[in-house]
C-alpha cells in the first residue's frame, strides 16, 4: 500500500483523476452511505468497484488509499442504465 510519505520519499507523483465533468456541486457518497441508499450491501459495492464495474474518475474518486468517495449523479445514471464507460452488455434473458 502506498502512502503520501512513501510518495514524497520516492518522488513519486499521485495519479491524475478527471474530474472537470464533475460540478462544485456534486455529492460524494461513502461506501456505507451509497450502500443505505440504494440497498445494497457495502460488500457488493466493494465487488462492483474490483470488477471495474464502477470505474475510478467515474463513478468513484480515491481521496486516499483506503477511502473511496462515489459520485451520486453517475451512479444513479449506473442505476437507470446510462454509461459512460461503453455499451452495456445485452441481457442473457430476452424480454
Amino acid at each position: 500500500m502506498r502512502t503520501y510519505q512513501r510518495i514524497a520519499r520516492k518522488n513519486e507523483t499521485l495519479p491524475n483523476v478527471d474530474l472537470s465533468k464533475a460540478t462544485k456541486d456534486e455529492e460524494y457518497l461513502t461506501t456505507s452511505e451509497l450502500s443505505q441508499r440504494i440497498k445494497m450491501a457495502p460488500g457488493s459495492i466493494r465487488n462492483l468497484v474490483w470488477r471495474k464495474t464502477f470505474t475510478e474518475g467515474v463513478h468513484f474518486v480515491k481521496p486516499s488509499a483506503r477511502k473511496l468517495l462515489f459520485i451520486w449523479s453517475r451512479i444513479e445514471q449506473w442505476l437507470h442504465g446510462v454509461s459512460h464507460v461503453g455499451p452495456q452488455p445485452k441481457s442473457l434473458i430476452n424480454i
